[in-house]
């Protein structure tokens, strides 16, 4: 899987999970599904907010990818493509992504038909927001992350420590 096909089946998959879908048809060529809840921590902080995908080993079951975000506690309870409660059998790798665009110093006025809206436009036209990464730039890729996972039947739970946490600017 490409760059592109990751982020893109991110995307889809996290649309999935903030839009509150109800509960889907399964699809005939979904395979069996088992609860996976991961605990991930930085220097034994609950690391929350991060989004985690699980990368299979198998080419042939990258249709199927598991997502999820950590809550305050730092757990995440992964669903199949967004919308599928649990995670198919197999090998995986983890990958882990925090970051966070800084918000504009300009306050946008009510009003989109007002002089200042116009000004409002012009200055942020140009404004360079930094976005930060607080996760290890290596956790974000599926070649450089060590994380891995044995899914098998039943439940699986398994924690992470990431290390020190990050604060850095994307570049």
């Amino acid at each position: 899987m490409t760059h592109t096909q990751t982020i893109f089946a991110f995307a889809v998959s996290a649309l999935a999970v903030f839009s509150g879908c109800g509960k889907q048809p399964v699809p005939a060529d979904l395979p069996a599904l088992y609860e996976t809840t991961l605990t991930f921590k930085q220097d034994g902080i609950p690391l929350a907010g991060a989004t985690v995908m699980l990368l299979s080993e198998d080419a042939t079951a990258s249709r199927w990818i598991p997502t999820g975000i950590t809550d305050g506690t730092g757990k995440v309870v992964l669903r199949t493509s967004g919308t599928y409660d649990g995670v198919p059998a197999g090998k995986y790798v983890i990958t882990v992504r925090k970051q966070q665009t800084e918000p504009s110093k300009f306050k946008e006025p009510a009003d989109t038909a007002s002089p200042e809206y116009d000004q409002w436009m012009k200055n942020t036209e140009n404004e360079k927001l930094a976005t930060r990464r607080y996760v290890d730039k290596k956790y974000e890729s599926r070649a450089a992350s060590d994380l891995k996972i044995d899914i098998s039947s039943g439940s699986n739970n398994q924690e992470y420590d990431l290390g020190k946490p990050v604060d850095e600017i994307v570049k």
